[in-house]
């Protein structure tokens, strides 16, 4: 019985050993590769995952691969997403591809016409308009900003209606250079005429990036094209209208500390001045000194005092912090856009109408960018081969901002507001009949 039980032990330990042998032994796996439309796909690179076993299909969309039973097959193809298949023990697979997010059939514009993305070999990028499409912003160039690989968009100035810097492939000379920009096959004169059109009139946007484009657009294009297309509409389609509305609100973040202490300004005004040329801050009397260290320790008196030299004249010694004054806590932006677009089997038109008013970040009522703008397309089918078309835009642009110079021999308001708070441009008391002298 024990030897047996022995035999029949050795037995099953040798199936067993056997069985996980064969188990682990290669074993050919064959498939077929296709797309989303069943067509058969040729060179897609089939590998056994975590290894440097790989192989590619053939103008069968057919690959042959030893594997293990555990192994995964990682295939990959362009324009298509990659894709992991466990084997399972299977001898026979087939796999279908996804096509990727990249479409390798898109229309770009490329100056002499359009081509298809695969059709193409120069450096091109495009996007379509839909990466400004309601969003709140005044120029295309905000908009822009990180979406095209190597279009650099810098913003050189704060000012309301300010066109951003753009620049292609980084700085080709010390004096840099702007690239063309190409609006619907009329070329623009100058980037800033960009803040005249309206972001959400764009459809696509490509940019031509090597010098390739110099023979079609000449010297002007050694920067780089910016080509962009406006939306039409579209035949046998019917009526579509759109309507947006933004508002939007800007604040500033952060300002300077300022000192609102009289008597402490003008310490330490004095200090600093004196230790410059070696005599203290002009202007300054003994009497608002006098006055200032007063009013540091009774905050309760008035901020000035009649002048004795001449009774029409106050002598402000305050604490006023300055940019305060000068800046609004909030800056907001509205902007309205309504377009009607169709088509029949002979005609195909799109109308827009847009709005926007941008307030600045300075009091009053004359800081402020308004953009009115309107633009029509149509195109009529005469025959098969022929057609006619008119594209007509009208813009106007408001813009207003305060003066920034207190005087033909002085500096800026924003260099003055920080360090020299002796300008009348600053603050006018509301006594009747009285001038300001600020101290």
């Amino acid at each position: 019985m024990k030897i047996l039980f022995y035999t029949m032990a050795c037995i099953l330990t040798v199936m067993y050993c056997s069985q996980g042998t064969v188990f682990a032994q290669d074993h050919q796996v064959t498939g077929t590769v296709v797309g989303n439309n069943k067509q058969l796909l040729q060179g897609v690179t089939v590998q056994l995952k975590n290894t440097s076993k790989t192989t590619i299909t053939n103008e069968q969309g057919s690959f042959s691969i030893n594997a293990l039973a555990t192994d995964t097959l990682q295939l990959s193809f362009v324009g298509y997403n990659p894709k992991e298949l466990p084997i399972n023990g299977l001898a026979i697979v087939s796999v279908q591809l996804e096509p990727s997010n990249t479409d390798l059939s898109e229309v770009v514009v490329v100056g002499y016409g359009s081509q298809q993305k695969r059709n193409l070999t120069g450096a091109i990028s495009a996007v379509s308009g839909d990466v400004l499409k309601d969003r709140p912003i005044p120029n295309i160039g905000q908009g822009l900003q990180g979406v095209i690989p190597n279009l650099n968009i810098t913003n050189s100035s704060g000012k309301l209606g300010q066109a951003p810097d753009f620049n292609v492939r980084g700085f080709g000379s010390i004096n840099g250079g702007d690239p063309l920009f190409v609006v619907d096959g009329v070329p623009l004169n100058n980037p800033s005429e960009l803040t005249r059109l309206n972001p959400q009139d764009v459809e696509s946007i490509s940019v031509l990036k090597d010098a390739a484009s110099s023979a079609i657009y000449g010297g002007r294009a050694a920067f780089g094209v910016v080509l962009i297309t406006t939306k039409s509409g579209k035949y046998n389609s019917g009526v579509t209208v759109q309507f947006s509305s933004n508002y939007s609100v800007k604040k500033i973040t952060q300002l300077p500390e300022v000192i609102t202490d009289p008597a402490t300004v003008i310490k330490y005004r004095n200090l600093g001045y004196s230790s410059y040329y070696g005599t203290n801050m002009p202007g300054y009397t003994q009497q608002m000194i006098d006055y200032a260290n007063q009013r540091s320790q009774d905050p309760s008196l008035p901020p000035y005092y009649l002048n004795p030299s001449d009774p029409t004249q106050y002598v402000y010694v305050g604490n006023t912090n300055w940019f305060d004054e000068l800046y609004r806590a909030t800056s907001p932006t509205w902007e309205n856009n309504l377009s009607v677009g169709g088509g029949s089997d002979k005609v195909k038109y799109n109308l827009s109408l847009g709005y926007i008013n941008q307030q600045g970040i300075l009091e009053g009522k004359n800081d402020e960018w308004n953009r009115y703008s309107m633009r029509g397309k149509i195109e009529f089918k005469a025959t098969k081969w022929l057609k006619f078309g008119n594209t007509t835009q009208i813009g106007r642009v408001v813009n207003e901002y305060p003066t920034y110079w207190n005087g033909p021999s002085r500096g800026d308001i924003y260099h003055d507001i920080g360090r020299n708070p002796s300008l009348n441009i600053l603050k006018t008391l509301t006594e009747p009949g009285l001038r300001t002298v600020i101290a």
